[in-house]
């Protein structure tokens, strides 16, 4: 599905595992956005110091430690 009737299943068991709940939105939420380091890049000569990947696996490898799984 997209939007509020997107959910993740687990490819084996078919289970739900993750579904959108409007009851959690809160009014000042906005939809999505988007970074832009260009301006960073070009006024400040600023490069990231770690990539996308990088990110993601230290956020997932820290919620593990955090739920104990």
């Amino acid at each position: 599905g997209s939007g509020l009737t997107e959910i993740a299943r687990n490819p084996k068991t078919g289970k739900t595992l993750v579904q959108i709940d409007e009851a959690f939105y809160r009014p000042g939420d906005i939809q999505g956005t988007c970074g832009d380091a260009s301006k960073a890049r070009a006024t400040l000569d600023w490069r990231p110091q770690s990539s996308l990947e990088e990110i993601i696996s230290k956020m997932l490898q820290h919620e593990r430690i955090t739920l104990g799984a």
